[in-house]
């Protein structure tokens, strides 16, 4: 991923809380992606694909219109 990071490796194991903190970071990116990719997958999002995050973006752009 380009831009900042909070360095968040596959396997640790964060709250929504957590994450939530970690977005209003400078190094936040991390968390966004992985707060995407939740929220994707809990709430049934229409995609093109099965990707929750996909899913996520999509809404998200559609939200922004």
């Amino acid at each position: 991923m380009t831009g900042t990071t909070a360095e968040l490796v596959v396997g640790d194991l964060l709250s929504v809380e957590q994450l939530l903190y970690g977005l209003m970071l400078p190094s936040g990116n991390d968390a966004a992606i992985v707060l995407a990719k939740w929220a994707g997958g809990i709430m049934n999002l229409p995609s093109s694909d099965t990707c929750p995050l996909t899913g996520f973006v999509t809404l998200m752009n559609k939200n922004a219109k």
